[in-house]
């Protein structure tokens, strides 16, 4: 079952707009005077949903009604949005954004580790948005299972914060659109129709990302020095010897006394690719291994590369080795 916090009524105070985001697993606080602690802050729609594929919706379609804060503590993340009218202003830490106010436009946010989020709103400014949110942990899971990634995940989720806006195309307003006001179903079918728009506006919009987002700075080729090579030589050895269990890259970092951001850059420096390109490519030699010496089906294999449909894992290996593994 879908996990949502929904507003009730046209008017939004403080104390519901607090109760809605810790429904949804966020902690968030409001700056009010004491005076205007039941006033409403916004009217209109405001929702929060949280998704069993580990999708996040949160879409407003509202007027705010008073100037002042918020903050919400976000863990790291990658965001979508769709603002098809208004302005919306926050900061992340000590940098500032801006998206919206000249025509629909999409943004993206990249969050590498937990920051806070505080958003500004402006006493009778109108607001109608559609997030779409994923930890970075469902992204990392998924580049590994399906075999190919659209994204540098390493360099998006670097040190700093990434961020990336661009006007909105018809197919991505039509989806927050419908995401926004879906035709009357059951909760069932209500829950798949905008799971799966969801779905869609994120994959459509990640298209686009490196044509827009800012590219994080990176250490140039052969600046390694060798105690760096050493260990990053000792993080390689550490992920041989587990292979076949390693499914975070946590547990590498810690192994070698690195940051990830950090063991993520230096190992693609060194060895031309990143971890789990790497991890990716032995894992679909060991299923190669295992296959020519007919201790595994295709099923099996499959299944100890990483991958959880066999489909997938005949696309990998075919782009990997130029075969099938039928045609071994």
């Amino acid at each position: 079952m879908a996990n949502a916090a929904q507003s009730t009524g046209p008017r939004i105070n403080a104390d519901e707009l607090i109760r809605l985001a810790n429904d949804a697993g966020y902690r968030q606080q409001v700056e009010y005077s004491e005076s205007h602690r039941k006033d409403a802050i916004m009217e209109g729609r405001f929702a929060l949903t949280s998704y069993p594929s580990g999708l996040s919706v949160h879409l407003s379609d509202l007027k705010e009604l008073q100037t002042l804060s918020t903050s919400m503590e976000l863990p790291p993340k990658l965001t979508l949005s769709v603002i098809l009218r208004g302005k919306l202003d926050f900061a992340l830490g000590d940098a500032s954004f801006e998206a919206g106010g000249a025509g629909p436009e999409c943004f993206a946010l990249c969050i590498p580790k937990q920051q806070t989020f505080h958003r500004r709103l402006r006493a009778n400014r109108c607001l109608t948005k559609v997030n779409i949110s994923v930890s970075r942990e469902w992204l990392e899971c998924r580049s590994l299972e399906e075999g190919g990634a659209a994204l540098d995940l390493e360099e998006l989720f670097s040190e700093e914060v990434a961020f990336a806006k661009w006007p909105a195309s018809a197919r991505l307003i039509g989806l927050a659109e419908q995401i926004l006001n879906p035709p009357p179903l059951s909760r069932l079918l209500m829950s798949l129709y905008i799971e799966s728009r969801a779905m869609e506006l994120l994959s459509d919009g990640m298209l686009m990302l490196p044509k827009h987002v800012s590219k994080p700075h990176t250490e140039t080729a052969g600046a390694l020095k060798p105690q760096e090579s050493r260990r990053i030589a000792t993080a390689r050895e550490f992920i041989e010897a587990h292979l076949d269990t390693i499914d975070s890259l946590e547990e590498t970092a810690a192994a070698v006394g690195m940051s990830v951001s950090t063991l993520q850059r230096r190992f693609k420096l060194a060895y031309g690719r990143t971890v789990f390109e790497y991890v990716r490519q032995r894992k679909l030699e060991a299923a190669r291994d295992a296959l020519l010496k007919k201790e595994l089906s295709i099923g099996e294999a499959a299944y100890r590369a990483g991958y959880r449909h066999p489909s997938n894992f005949v696309t990998a290996f075919k782009r990997a080795f130029g075969a099938t593994p039928g045609e071994l």
